[in-house]
């Protein structure tokens, strides 16, 4: 490893057909900025038989963003090709907003496989707050499947308030005949956003990750 800043995902394992946990190990410069090097995601739907470089999207999304701010390179196994092309895309954007970020991060990863796609439905992330009920509303006609992460609004270990949130997405998508998919996970919570606000002055969930974060969550899911 050339740079001395790295962050270094495992291959990930699954349990009970429908969770994978994932391992970081880091450079010592680079620990400081998270609370644990433990992510999992739970999905409602088995994720057993999804290719290693589609489910290893959802651990690249939680990290990708620290390792641009920091200059880290980046260590996988195996990576899908469309997002590892999305990913050099999105850098240069977020490296002309962000000044202060390195940038100079390398994804390195052993195999990068070409997927095809085939699916022909659509996703809605889904809070039932006003935008994405606004959302809903403009493509209902679409009949899209309902997408909500327990991991962001709240926390993915508070069973007491996740019981009234889901009830009431429970009640909204029964009332309109909808697909109702959840994601559980700690991906969004694992980054130290108070040392990252510390020096780089940003709030990082909001201005930085999180759209990278949920999309990529939905990878192994669509």
């Amino acid at each position: 490893m050339s740079n001395t800043k790295y962050i270094k995902i495992q291959e990930p394992k699954i349990f009970n057909d429908n969770t994978v946990i994932f391992e970081l190990s880091y450079s010592k410069d680079v620990k400081k900025y998270f609370w644990s090097n433990k992510l999992y995601v739970k999905y409602e739907k088995s994720i057993e038989n999804v290719d290693l470089s589609i489910l290893q999207i959802p651990a690249v999304s939680g990290i990708i963003t620290v390792a641009w701010a920091l200059g880290a390179d980046v260590y996988i196994e195996e990576l899908d090709k469309t997002y590892l092309e999305s990913l050099s895309k999105i850098k240069p954007v977020i490296e002309r907003l962000h000044l202060n970020f390195s940038c100079a991060t390398k994804i390195n990863a052993g195999n990068v496989v070409s997927n095809k796609f085939h699916n022909e439905g659509y996703g809605l992330l889904f809070t039932g707050g006003l935008d994405s009920i606004t959302s809903y509303i403009k493509h209902r006609r679409e009949k899209p499947v309902l997408i909500n992460v327990w991991g962001t609004d709240v926390r993915p270990d508070d069973e007491r308030t996740w019981k009234k949130v889901r009830k009431m997405l429970a009640d909204f998508v029964d009332k309109e005949g909808a697909e109702l998919q959840i994601i559980r996970t700690n991906i969004p919570r694992v980054v130290n956003r108070r040392v990252l606000h510390n020096k780089f002055g940003l709030q990082w969930w909001l201005q930085i990750s999180h759209s990278i974060v949920l999309t990529g969550l939905c990878a192994p899911l669509t």
